[in-house]
């Protein structure tokens, strides 16, 4: 095969994978502050229904922390109606409440704090996205140390889950 035949085919190629989305790119990240690291928030997980046969889903929030500190951490759950993913118009479902507070005053270590919810009905009949929710969280955390306590981290929002009535 000829150098310019191969170039043609290497580029078809790639411009193939590129449209069904398989090139690779890098992980959003996770948020780190004053020796503790937060997950970036995963969208929630489906888990079965309740007796009156309603969606049930767990949100899970995950990190880490050093020796000596206390998180903070806040999070919100939300429905998503914006396509862009920018938040515009989205369902504010609710918060955890009270915070989740974790010491690690002893020794570092992880944490995982999952909260279960119905799955809502966001969506008006006729509104041509019936039978279906798409859940998302925000997460945002801050760190004591000694006396010292950090900012909040700025809110971290998690892909969306959807989730079928």
């Amino acid at each position: 095969m000829s150098k310019n035949r191969f170039a043609a085919f290497a580029a078809g190629t790639l411009i193939t994978v590129a449209s069904i989305g398989l090139v690779a790119t890098p992980a959003e990240a996770d948020t780190t502050r004053a020796g503790c690291t937060v997950l970036k928030p995963a969208g929630p997980k489906y888990v079965g229904r309740d007796s009156s046969n309603r969606p049930v889903v767990e949100w899970v929030v995950k990190g880490t922390c050093s020796k000596g500190r206390i998180i903070r951490v806040q999070q919100q759950r939300w429905e998503e109606d914006d396509p862009k993913g920018l938040g515009r118009g989205d369902d504010y479902l609710g918060s955890h409440y009270p915070d989740w507070v974790i010491s690690f005053q002893n020794r570092g270590g992880s944490f995982v704090r999952t909260y279960r919810t119905l799955v809502p009905q966001t969506w008006d009949a006729g509104g041509g996205k019936e039978g279906n929710e798409e859940l998302y969280q925000k997460v945002r955390f801050r760190v004591k140390e000694g006396l010292t306590t950090s900012a909040w981290t700025p809110w971290e929002r998690g892909g969306a889950s959807w989730i079928f009535h």
